[in-house]
């Protein structure tokens, strides 16, 4: 075996190494981030973890971003979920790094009524305006649409709703146009009709999370809705 042979072998174990170490280390890290950010809620041990030098060598900013960003929604932080997404959107995203950004900010704001989701909205759309992706326009069209009942309470768009309902085969997302159907009948004053529409979600979602929250809204917590 020549030395130039020898050392490109060197070379290729080194290589696998470094990515075998790489691995182990960015593997053991997310589950403590996910231990610390879902089970523990721990706050300051999340902070510690997605600022270390490991997450710093094996996550790019972006991607820490996106874990801070999914923290701060389970966490129920607004300011936090506005800080985060305000920081990522000043970055280079590849195309599902912006759905995730956007679609993430834009649906959670929605849903607490928050009307600066629209900055958000509104820098989604000039990220893909020039896209032909079919999942980028589709999350631009959802966006857009959650906007429309969330915020501005757009009558217009329940005919919409109502086809989408109809049309989708799948139960969880037919499930969501239903409940979706149910808040713009609330904010119409068709209570009636909202209660009709989440008893239909309640039938169709398999989310427990979801059956729970519609549960509660059905026995009298509107606020939830």
């Amino acid at each position: 075996m020549n030395k130039f042979v020898v050392v490109i072998f060197i070379i290729v174990i080194t290589i696998a190494i470094s990515v075998m170490i790489r691995k182990t280390v960015l593997n053991k890290l997310l589950k403590q981030l996910y231990d610390a950010a879902y089970v523990s809620t721990d706050k300051e041990a999340f902070n510690l973890l997605i600022n270390s030098l490991p997450a710093q060598m094996t996550m790019s900013e972006i991607s820490r971003d996106i874990v801070r960003l999914n923290a701060a929604v389970s966490w129920n932080d607004k300011e936090e979920v506005k800080r985060v997404a305000r920081k990522a959107s000043s970055l280079r995203m590849k195309n599902e790094e912006a759905q995730t950004v956007y679609g993430v900010t834009v649906g959670y704001l929605c849903e607490k009524r928050d009307p600066e989701a629209l900055f958000f909205l509104e820098k989604m759309k000039e990220y893909f305006k020039d896209t032909n992706n079919v999942s980028s326009l589709l999350m631009v069209y959802d966006s857009q649409l959650i906007y429309d009942i969330y915020i501005e309470k757009k009558a217009d768009r329940k005919a919409e709703l109502v086809e989408l309902a109809d049309t989708v085969e799948d139960g969880n997302a037919k499930a969501v146009y239903q409940y979706r159907l149910a808040v713009l009948d609330y904010y119409l004053g068709n209570k009636e009709e909202s209660v009709k529409e989440l008893r239909k979600a309640l039938d169709n979602t398999s989310s427990a999370q979801a059956k729970k929250k519609i549960e509660r809204i059905l026995k009298g917590e509107w606020n939830l809705l």
